[in-house]
């Protein structure tokens, strides 16, 4: 009976009858609403991961308006587990519904938040008119958690779904105040720790590590997170609709958060959770596993260029999309803008011994020319174009810092090659090729592009500030970018200091974001790679006269030391304050300085927890073994000068 009944209001629903008579409709049908409310919850769901999100509003607010007219006569033990089973639903459906409202017209998100902040309401009233609902939780239930069937007393059902409606309470709070709360995490927390339901305490430790990440606290989930995953082994059948706000499936979310905190973190040993994540992913059929694979590529991209390999043991080109609801919509924008990134990538690595020529670098007459390359070129300039279209239609921040970051390592595979050639080169011996320099204009057109759209997602202020350590490195490179093209295709210098001197200032303040807590530091995610784009300003790098050299009018005798900047000379001091020096670039006391801030912040990235040795090769992690060459290029540099001044 339910089920017709159900089927009757998706009826209505579809023949956009009017609200009056769907509640009447309800009202005289409340019992069978509220027997069915899995039905309507598993319809409301596919509903979702289809894209129809205004009939899925409606049906969930036609379940939500009928049971909680009537639930007044149901009394304590009978009809509660239902009750608070349907505001559980509503509640997780409008927190979904409220992400998805930020890209896509057809839901108002003033009118999610709004009905969000009723079915919040609504469930903080019941609990406190219910208070010695929220006494306890009993071990009995009768539940299926994995494939585990657990038998509950009647009196124990309630706590049962009061405690998922209570995780689901916490997260639409979070919607609501925009900001999670220590108190929040302090009680997901405890309940982690002190539930002995396998599916219960699964469900409130991701929920923590959910919302740990929202609140910018990876220390948190790099803590935690391994507990979370061992907790959730054997739960094979957790239901579809305890997917979060994501979409993607709890085993899978977690072992991704892990990693992108400890990557977050600065720790570079990422086999727990690259394992925990593989093995996440065999529980799922094959259709549904581009979701997951997207997540950890846009994740990873935060901290990584597409050249990574780490990135590379997430490819996404193979994976078939489906659009039969097995993978839900607003993933099917991602996956897509995902293999466009991929694909960039491809046709980049043909461009590799082609961006320069020198004695490291095919110096032959195809490498100045580009004959046989320009499909390459001009691909990657248009795939990455057009991910960032995807990503403009899409709501998630990650996606747009990733490949901003991306834009700003393929510029510097021609200003700054030392990715591109290794560490056993003379960079005054190099030139930029006709290629180079093409494929440089381009990183530069796409990453003006992403900065742009970083503006118009309130990334970045309208005084030009920024809040996250990698936009303010970004916006820095852009400006050196920039210069540099200019002055290979104008000879003009007039402007070199002060621009530079800007870029300098923008790349410490991008430093000093990422270190400003001293708990959490962001590391990997715009501390290192601004402190290496500062030690190659301080050498002298990716200014004129200094290799690798543009196609450009004479510079004459342009040396890079004629620039200078008061910078902190050192990251760390024991006293209240730091030296400051002004700073000639390029000379002995620059590359000093440089080896300073490099060595102090690589005591941040830890392998296994420890230091990492740098004298080590690293070869997952290409920000982190771009810094170790630097630092060792210029270690050596600096022995160079000390032995001649120490010499007869």
């Amino acid at each position: 009976m339910a089920e017709s009944a159900l089927m009757h209001i998706i009826k209505v629903v579809t023949a956009s009858c009017s609200d009056s008579s769907l509640n009447e409709y309800c009202s005289s049908k409340s019992s069978a609403v509220v027997e069915g409310s899995t039905f309507v919850r598993e319809t409301v769901w596919q509903l979702i991961n289809q894209g129809y999100y205004s009939s899925a509003l409606r049906l969930q607010q036609i379940l939500f308006k009928a049971v909680m007219s009537n639930h007044a006569s149901i009394s304590l033990g009978d009809g509660d587990a239902a009750v608070i089973g349907v505001l559980e639903d509503t509640m997780r459906a409008l927190i979904r519904l409220s992400n998805l409202s930020r890209f896509n017209s057809e839901v108002s998100s003033s009118s999610i938040i709004k009905r969000l902040r009723v079915a919040v309401r609504s469930f903080d009233y019941w609990i406190r008119e219910n208070r010695q609902a929220e006494s306890s939780v009993c071990e009995t239930e009768e539940v299926q958690t994995g494939s585990r069937i657990i038998r509950l007393r009647p009196e124990d059902a309630t706590q049962y779904h009061i405690r998922r409606a209570h995780l689901a309470y916490i997260m639409g709070q979070s919607v609501l105040q925009q900001t999670v709360t220590s108190e929040s995490l302090d009680k997901l927390l405890q309940w982690f720790v002190t539930e002995d339901r396998g599916f219960l305490k699964f469900l409130s430790g991701a929920t923590a590590c959910f919302l740990a990440c929202l609140a910018r606290q990876p220390q948190f989930v790099a803590l935690h997170a391994e507990e979370v995953v061992q907790s959730g082994k054997g739960l094979t059948q957790l239901p579809k609709e305890l997917q979060l706000i994501s979409g993607i499936p709890l085993q899978c979310t977690v072992p991704l958060l892990w990693l992108s905190s400890l990557l977050k973190c600065g720790e570079t040993d990422l086999r727990g959770p690259q394992a925990a994540f593989q093995a996440s992913l065999q529980i799922l059929p094959v259709a549904e596993r581009p979701g997951p694979v997207a997540l950890m590529r846009r994740l990873c991209s935060n901290c990584e260029p597409q050249a990574s390999r780490l990135m590379h043991r997430y490819e996404t080109a193979g994976l078939h999309i489906s659009h039969t609801g097995q993978i839900s919509f607003e993933w099917v924008m991602v996956i897509q803008a995902q293999q466009k990134i991929s694909a960039a990538q491809w046709h980049s690595k043909k461009l590799a011994r082609r961006l320069l020529s020198g004695p490291l670098a095919e110096d032959s007459e195809e490498a100045n020319g580009l004959r046989g390359l320009e499909n390459h070129i001009s691909s990657w300039r248009l795939l990455t174009l057009e991910a960032i279209d995807f990503i403009e239609q899409g709501w998630a921040t990650e996606d747009l810092l990733g490949v901003t970051r991306n834009c700003v390592h393929e510029a510097s595979r021609v200003m700054l090659p030392y990715q591109e050639l290794g560490d056993a080169m003379d960079l005054n011996e190099l030139r930029v090729t006709v290629v180079g320099m093409q494929h440089m204009s381009n990183a530069v057109e796409c990453l003006e592009r992403c900065i742009k759209v970083c503006h118009e997602r309130g990334l970045i202020d309208s005084a030009g500030g920024s809040a996250s350590p990698l936009v303010r490195f970004c916006q820095a490179m852009l400006s050196w970018f920039q210069w540099r093209l200019k002055t290979a295709h104008t000879g003009d210098m007039v402007s070199g200091s002060r621009i530079l001197v800007g870029v300098c200032k923008s790349l410490l303040e991008a430093q000093a974001l990422a270190l400003q807590d001293t708990d959490a530091p962001e590391i990997l995610t715009g501390g290192l790679q601004a402190t290496v784009g500062l030690a190659h300003m301080l050498c002298g790098d990716g200014i004129p006269g200094r290799g690798p050299h543009f196609p450009s009018l004479d510079m004459g005798s342009v040396s890079s030391a004629e620039f200078q900047a008061f910078m902190p000379t050192q990251l760390n001091s024991d006293s209240h304050s730091i030296p400051v020096s002004n700073i000639s670039f390029g000379s002995p006391d620059g590359t000093a300085v440089a080896v300073r801030h490099l060595e102090e912040i690589l005591m941040h990235v830890t392998a296994g927890g420890s230091p990492i040795n740098t004298g080590l090769p690293q070869q997952d992690l290409v920000t982190v073994q771009e810094a170790m060459q630097v630092l060792k290029r210029l270690r050596a540099d600096l022995a160079g000068l000390n032995s001649g001044l120490s010499g007869p």
